[in-house]
């Protein structure tokens, strides 16, 4: 109880700092209605999304337009003392690349959503609180209605509040700690991966804990 009031004061405390410094930015009080944030049981979620002539993204890009970058960076500024971790998820509309395309909305969504995170490191956003890049494609639309709504182009960023561990993840938890190498293998003997971070891209359509129902 003590970590779920802790966690909804410091997402308010987010939120409203965020909200502070778009009203005060000539730039971007324009682009308020493109933020949408929202406190569950998860966590505090911002939504940025397309507006008509007003994208993130130009058509078919990865690289955010200058207000995406600004908007991108006043969110990580507001999350650098953040203890909580983050989720960056990309969402595209339903506009389809050519049918031989190698490259869809796969791909497309999750450049998007981890060129939000560059943008949200540069200001400010301590990057390894970033447990997640995620790209859903238009798999989750918000306007189900019209999947081609601008609405439906947007990056979402979860604060994720923290989970009380109960006594079965202790026990992994402390196992894990507790393995180590096998006898014969060196520690440096396995080849070395040439990235220096790794991040998980899900490809999925069903969003663990939402249940589907995401709006």
């Amino acid at each position: 109880v003590e970590n779920a009031r802790k966690d909804r004061t410091r997402n308010e405390m987010v939120r409203d700092e965020i909200n502070s410094k778009i009203d005060i930015d000539p730039e971007l009080r324009n682009a308020k209605g493109q933020i949408f944030m929202d406190i569950s049981a998860e966590g505090l979620r911002i939504q940025v999304v397309d507006e008509k002539n007003r994208p993130l993204f130009a058509s078919g890009s990865s690289t955010p337009t200058p207000t995406a970058k600004r908007l991108l960076r006043i969110i990580g500024s507001a999350l650098k003392n953040s203890p909580n971790t983050i989720r960056i998820e990309g969402h595209t509309d339903n506009t389809r690349y050519s049918a031989n395309a190698a490259y869809s909305n796969w791909e497309l969504s999750t450049d998007r959503a981890l060129a939000a995170r560059r943008e949200m490191v540069a200001g400010g956003l301590n990057e390894a609180k970033v447990s997640q890049v995620i790209g859903f494609a238009d798999t989750i639309p918000l306007n189900t209605q019209d999947l081609k709504d601008p609405l439906n182009r947007r990056i979402s960023i979860t604060i994720l509040n923290k989970k009380p561990i109960n006594n079965a993840d202790k026990v992994s938890y402390e196992k894990a700690k507790a393995e180590k190498l096998p006898d014969n293998v060196k520690p440096g003997t396995q080849e070395t991966n040439i990235f220096t971070n790794m991040y998980i891209y899900i490809y999925q359509n069903y969003l663990f804990g939402w249940g589907g129902n995401r709006p």
